[in-house]
């Protein structure tokens, strides 16, 4: 709401007859902080040259909708891709964005995805098996049920071959710009809005014929629950029950979401489908030293290293991993992991475990230009808020049995003052260096000590940061000249 009144307040009366691409920033990116520094729009993919990153395929995704629609506001997420067929031939522009209200995509997924997206329950007389796709009115918007309430709601379908049971789930939607100034004049009336709104779990729940304002007390896809949370749902509730509620259920559709660290790494290193969907012999501007050759990403086969725009030598070892941005010599990577916006040329052969994420930021302190380097199991959960130090696990160990100290120690000297929770994210545990290789090499030798249960002394981080700080102190240009240097190389 508050970026359409920021287009409001600059386009002014010209924003009614403009067609707008809304992106989520996708928040900090938690579950794949390669991305938390840039945003999740400028993840690179493996494809194009120069390399085309999350932006540039939400633009060639999305090419041939604005034909389709009325003034209004297309709204999606940033870590995914929607591919589906348009309905060539006699059945063109069967379906549009030209309806007052939303209209979202809708496309077949198994019931378990079901439960981590949104769910649309439909009309009985949806007949998909000859049609491409069917626009349709949605009775109702179920977001991240269970199978148990997918089944309960109607929202359970079968192909007439009698195939798996499927539920439509959601990706992307459009509203008309009448609605989407209603919001705008919402969010005036109730700025500043202080609890978490969902664009999609609060707008769309609120719509259909079906919807009721009994999500508005259920928090618990909420990542922060403040006093004002469900009278400020109930408002919105308010505002939008009643709005016309459309979508376009894909009968030949597939839906990618790459935002989290094992997503990730499963679509851009053994996602044969993908590739051929996308019509990719996937490249990578990656230069393999000394020969400077410039390799395939997977060499053609599932479950191979992915690398992107990257200087290597001979000692990487070609597991499933992901490499990108980096500029390493005599480091072997392990199996399942992602190493990003990296530099280490070691003089003796230095090995990265199995499941690391390994990634390097440029930050500010005091003016001056530094690094540091974030390091965690590839599995350990950043999103975690626990009341107890105790359910905290960092390298998939307690991180009270990490240090000497006592757990009063641990927290004052490594979590905020005076917090009611704790969270890796918040925990000040990275040392920032002079350099990006030494930052590196502090990251790993941090790695090595918790693995091989050494304790650590809460002395040694007294000048360390935590993920938060890291983004609060960023420099966005330092990152970017790095890049541009090894594009140099490359």
């Amino acid at each position: 709401m508050h970026v359409l009144l920021q287009l409001k307040t600059r386009f002014e009366n010209d924003l009614a007859s403009m067609k707008v691409l809304l992106i989520h920033a996708g928040g900090y990116s938690q579950r794949l902080p390669n991305a938390s520094l840039l945003g999740k729009a400028f993840m690179p993919l493996p494809l194009g040259d120069p390399l085309y990153q999350m932006l540039e395929m939400k633009l060639i995704t999305y090419i041939d909708l604005p034909s389709r629609m009325n003034p209004g506001v297309f709204v999606c997420s940033s870590d995914t891709l929607e591919l589906f067929v348009l309905d060539r031939g006699h059945h063109n522009h069967s379906w549009s964005f030209k309806s007052p209200g939303f209209t979202a995509l809708a496309h077949q997924s198994s019931l378990l995805i079901g439960t981590t997206h949104g769910v649309f329950v439909l009309s009985e007389d949806l007949d998909l098996d000859s049609n491409d796709s069917v626009f349709i009115e949605s009775l109702q918007f179920l977001h991240k049920p269970s199978v148990d309430v997918m089944k309960e709601m109607g929202a359970v379908r079968q192909h007439s071959s009698g195939s798996k049971d499927f539920v439509f789930t959601d990706s992307a939607y459009f509203m008309d710009y009448h609605t989407a100034n209603r919001l705008i004049d919402f969010y005036q009336n109730h700025a500043p809005i202080l609890c978490e709104i969902d664009a999609y779990g609060d707008f769309l729940q609120a719509l259909g014929c079906r919807g009721s304002s009994e999500y508005t007390k259920n928090s618990q896809n909420v990542s922060e629950e403040t006093g004002n949370l469900v009278s400020t749902r109930e408002q919105v509730f308010q505002l939008l029950t009643g709005t016309p509620f459309h979508v376009i259920a894909f009968n030949k559709s597939v839906f990618y979401h790459l935002g989290t660290t094992t997503e990730y790494l499963h679509h851009l290193c053994e996602d044969v489908q993908l590739w051929n969907q996308l019509g990719a012999a996937w490249n990578d501007n990656t230069t393999t030293e000394p020969r400077h050759k410039r390799m395939r990403t997977t060499d053609g086969r599932p479950g191979r290293m992915c690398l992107i725009h990257s200087v290597i030598d001979e000692q990487v070892v070609k597991t499933m991993s992901i490499v990108e941005y980096c500029h390493l010599k005599n480091v072997r990577i392990g199996n399942n992991c992602i190493i990003s916006n990296c530099k280490l040329k070691s003089k003796q052969l230095v090995v990265v475990p199995d499941n690391t994420f390994l990634s390097t930021a440029c930050i500010q302190i005091s003016n001056k230009q530094m690094y540091v380097t974030f390091i965690f199991n590839i599995h350990d959960n950043l999103k975690q808020s626990s009341r107890s130090l105790a359910d905290l696990n960092f390298f998939r160990q307690p991180v009270e049995s990490i240090f000497s100290e006592n757990q009063e120690e641990i927290k004052a000297t490594l979590f905020p003052l005076n917090c009611a929770t704790f969270k890796l994210w918040e925990m000040k545990m990275f040392t920032p260096s002079e350099t990006m290789e030494e930052s590196v090499t502090i990251a790993l030798k941090l790695q090595v000590d918790i693995t091989s249960n050494i304790q650590l002394k809460l002395s040694e981080f007294s000048k360390s940061l935590s993920m938060d700080d890291i983004l609060n102190m960023k420099f966005v240009e330092g990152v970017l000249q790095y890049r541009r240097n090894l594009a140099v190389i490359l």
